[in-house]
């Protein structure tokens, strides 16, 4: 009997949030690093097989992973290393950072949710090098594609904790004001621009964005 294969796509909209800062490339790396925790993965899943009860677990995980952000970094890519050989001098670095702790609260509702857990950010020097950029998406607009409110809710939990570490720990300055871009809102310590694609599908080449208030999105 021969296998099959069928193959579904799923349409979704996806939240792009930018953050501008005037504090330098090498300040803001050094300041997330600070507040980040560290493993390889690999050590999460050695110590989840350790004889230990999920309790034990959970506060292993706290105790020797998670930064003070409240979260791990994962892995890094230094795009910046090897963008140089095509004559783009600009620097730019992808994180993977994330929480099990955090993760499971959604995988829990929806295994495919892990397909976005841990999450991403790219940090990138300005053209100028007058300041840097943090851009990430929001976690609740790729991992929630049907209606399921607890996912939705963990989901929520996770953007908020995303945005909140570094707002509230003032690890940006703020970048000076954007006044012809009418729908931007300016924060105390960041500038933060949200960029929604409409109609985010793996088979479309461009999308069509609107540039949304910050207390549309997080309130």
């Amino acid at each position: 009997m021969m296998e099959k294969a069928e193959v579904e796509t799923r349409a979704f909209n996806g939240v792009r949030v930018v953050v501008h800062t005037s504090r330098a490339y090498d300040d803001v790396l050094a300041k997330l690093r600070s507040l980040m925790g560290a493993s390889e993965g690999g050590e999460i899943v050695a110590l989840a097989k350790k004889p230990i009860t999920e309790a034990e677990f959970t506060r292993e995980v706290e105790e020797r992973f998670v930064g003070e952000s409240g979260f791990m970094l994962f892995a890094e890519i230094d795009h910046g290393g090897w963008l140089p050989k095509f004559g783009i001098k600009q620097r730019t670095v992808r994180w993977i950072l994330g929480n099990p702790l955090y993760a499971v609260t959604m995988i829990r509702h929806d295994i495919t949710a892990g397909l976005f857990a841990p999450v991403e950010l790219l940090v990138t020097e300005n053209i100028d090098r007058a300041g840097a950029t943090v851009t990430y998406v929001r976690p609740s607009s790729l991992m929630v594609v049907e209606d399921d409110p607890p996912l939705l809710a963990a989901a929520q939990a996770l953007d908020e904790n995303s945005w909140n570490w570094w707002r509230k720990r003032q690890m940006l300055r703020p970048a000076s004001p954007m006044s012809d871009l009418g729908h931007e809102k300016t924060s105390r310590h960041v500038r933060v621009m949200f960029v929604i694609p409409l109609k985010a599908n793996i088979h479309q080449r461009g999308l069509h964005v609107r540039l949304v208030p910050i207390s549309e999105i997080c309130t």
